[in-house]
């Protein structure tokens, strides 16, 4: 359906293991709820990484903010283990990842409420860069919680495949494939 080809997402503009790192501040109230859910890949970047846990943990030290950061496991179940981590119904949702952590992300909170940030943790970051979120990791968690609301289009492709950023067909996803074919025959399987 054309009406359901591009779907609003709210993104704010943030300069955007199964272990379960939750943090609470001191004289925040128990029952004030989940403010910022981190959802850190660890898979994300080259070599040398950002210590995001680091930089959050030492961001919000002594700020009254409640925060939880999920670190995704390895393999094929990012996604179910990502929908029990939005149960807590947070107010924003950080993805810490590259493209595709972002991608995964957005399309679990399209068609709700919550807000979507980018730190850019991967290797070449096309939103965020896009976005001009700074890599810098302090500036992006100023924005992140002071960053501005914009909405972005979603495009939806057969039901099944979201771009958020950018989508290949026709001759460029035609040319990636011949060379993908060509470099494995000239240098073995990649």
């Amino acid at each position: 359906m054309l009406d359901e080809a591009f779907v609003g997402l709210i993104v704010s503009l943030f300069f955007s293991d199964c272990t379960d790192y939750s943090y609470k501040r001191k004289n925040m109230p128990d029952n004030k709820s989940l403010e910022l859910l981190f959802i850190l890949n660890p898979s994300s970047g080259g070599e040398n990484k950002t210590d995001w846990k680091e930089k959050i943990n030492k961001y919000f030290k002594n700020k009254h903010v409640s925060f939880k950061i999920y670190e995704l496991p390895a393999g094929d179940n990012d996604k179910a283990e990502l929908k029990k981590q939005l149960s807590d119904k947070p107010k924003k949702v950080i993805a810490v990842g590259g493209d595709g952590t972002v991608k995964m992300v957005a399309e679990e909170l399209m068609h709700t409420e919550t807000m979507l940030g980018i730190l850019p943790a991967g290797s070449a970051n096309g939103m965020a860069k896009e976005l001009n979120i700074p890599d810098d990791a302090e500036k992006a968690l100023n924005i992140i919680l002071n960053g501005k609301e914009e909405k972005i289009d979603v495009l939806k492709i057969n039901d099944n495949n979201t771009s958020i950023h950018l989508s290949d067909m026709g001759l460029n996803a035609l040319l990636v494939i011949i060379l993908i074919k060509k470099i494995s025959a000239e240098c073995g399987d990649m």
